[in-house]
């Protein structure tokens, strides 16, 4: 069992990936073969339900304003598999009005809060069977 860990920032969200990745969750193919292997099931991308997100429609300059990007059509919203949707992910346009771009960030990207330098308190956990999103909440401060 993996131990629960508070996390909040861009390094610690990187840490947490990195850690995520290294204990087999996320997809890993060797995780799946494991599994299998030993009778309990592991949800594939393909067994996850699709989620909002806002996903970043144009390259957009550090400093630029949330509200700004939205307006200009530089970010829209749109829908991946939950399997991929980062912890912090944004999935409102209007959740990022009050933000500031705080690094250029390149198309398709999914928006998090971090990256418009809104803070979030997020609980990371394992992934687990659940396409990466039980057991972890998040909700934006500020």
């Amino acid at each position: 069992m993996v131990p629960m860990v508070r996390f909040a920032g861009p390094l610690a969200m990187t840490c947490a990936l990195v850690l995520a990745l290294a204990s087999g969750c996320g997809g890993d193919d060797n995780a799946v073969s494991a599994s299998a292997s030993t009778g309990s099931s592991t949800t594939t991308e393909s067994e996850c339900p699709r989620v909002a997100v806002v996903v970043v429609a144009q390259d957009i300059p550090a400093g630029t304003k949330g509200a700004e990007a939205a307006a200009n059509g530089w970010l829209r919203e749109d829908e991946i598999s939950a399997f991929y949707r980062p912890a912090t992910a944004v999935t409102s346009l209007d959740q990022v009005a009050e933000g500031v771009a705080i690094g250029d960030l390149e198309a398709n990207q999914v928006v998090t809060y971090e990256q418009f330098g809104l803070q979030t308190d997020t609980t990371l956990t394992s992934a687990g069977a659940s396409c990466g999103t039980e057991g972890s909440t998040t909700t934006a401060e500020g």
